[in-house]
C-alpha cells in the first residue's frame, strides 16, 4: 500500500470510528458534527504535539519585525489557516557561506521558570560556539531571537517549524495510521460516553439498539496509557528523522 492508493483522510476516519464504536446503525446528524469536532478540536492537535507536521518559515528581519520590540519577529505560514505548534530549528542566511545552522533551542511553550532556566543554559553553551544564537517561540506566531541587536547584519532566517496537521488529515504518515485510529477512538468514546451514558437504547429505522457502552468508561485509561508510551518513545528518539511537508 503506497500514499497512491491510501491516505488518511476525514472520511475513513469517521468510517473507523463508526465501525469500532458501533454507531454505524445510528444515523443521527449530529453525531457526525460533534464526532467530527472532537477529531478536529481535541484528537488532532494531541497528536499533531507528539507527530508534529513540519515545515519551514523564512522571517525577513525587516520586513516581519515586531514594531517596538528588538529582535522579535512574525512568523507567516505560507498557509495561513496551518496553526504552529513550535519552532524546532533555526538557520541564518550568511552572506559568504548561505544558511548556516545555529545553535537552537526547542520551547514550544514557556511554563515554569524551570524552562527559563533550560534556555539559559542553552546559551550559555551556544555562546562558546561561532554562532552563538537561539530563540524563543511566544505562540501564536511570534519568535524572539538572541543574542539582540540594534541592526541587523543579515536579512532572513529560516526556522523549521512544527504545526497542526492540516483538518483534511492527509499528512498524517501512513505508517503512523494505527496509533491515529486508537487516539480518535479513545477520545470519541471519552466524550460521548458522557452523552450517551444516560440512555440504553435509542430507536432507529432498524429498530431498537441496545448502545452497549459500559466498556467505553475504560477509554480514558487506554488513551492516558497510549500517550505515556509516546512520551516514552519521543524520549527515546529525541533526533528522530523530520518529515517535511511544506
Amino acid at each position: 500500500m503506497n500514499r497512491g492508493s491510501y491516505s488518511v483522510n476525514m472520511s475513513n476516519t469517521m468510517n473507523y470510528v463508526y465501525r469500532k464504536c458501533g454507531l454505524s446503525h445510528i444515523p443521527n446528524p449530529l453525531l457526525n458534527t460533534e464526532i467530527e469536532k472532537i477529531i478536529l478540536e481535541e484528537s488532532l492537535i494531541t497528536f499533531s504535539t507528539y507527530y508534529p507536521y513540519f515545515g519551514k518559515i523564512t522571517v525577513d528581519e525587516v520586513v516581519d519585525a515586531v514594531p517596538h520590540q528588538k529582535g522579535f519577529f512574525y512568523l507567516k505560514p505560507a498557509v495561513p489557516e496551518l496553526t504552529i505548534i513550535g519552532v524546532s530549528e533555526m538557520y541564518r542566511n550568511n552572506s559568504n557561506n548561505g544558511l548556516r545552522l545555529q545553535e537552537y533551542a526547542d520551547y514550544a511553550f514557556v511554563t515554569s521558570p524551570y524552562d527559563l532556566e533550560a534556555l539559559q543554559a542553552n546559551q550559555n553553551v551556544a555562546s562558546m560556539g561561532n554562532f552563538p544564537s537561539t530563540f524563543l517561540f511566544h505562540p501564536p506566531n511570534i519568535i524572539e531571537v538572541f543574542p539582540k541587536s540594534s541592526h541587523s547584519s543579515n536579512r532572513t532566517i529560516l526556522f523549521v517549524t512544527r504545526f497542526v496537521h492540516p483538518s483534511h488529515l492527509m499528512t498524517i504518515p501512513l505508517s503512523l495510521i494505527e496509533q491515529w485510529k486508537k487516539l480518535v477512538e479513545y477520545d470519541v468514546k471519552i466524550s460521548l460516553y458522557e452523552i450517551l451514558k444516560h440512555y440504553e437504547s435509542t430507536e432507529t429505522p432498524f429498530g431498537t439498539i441496545d448502545l452497549k457502552i459500559d466498556s467505553w468508561s475504560s477509554a480514558e485509561d487506554s488513551r492516558t496509557s497510549l500517550l505515556e508510551t509516546w512520551e516514552n518513545n519521543y524520549a527515546k528518539e529525541p533526533n528522530r528523522k523530520k518529515i517535511y511537508f511544506a
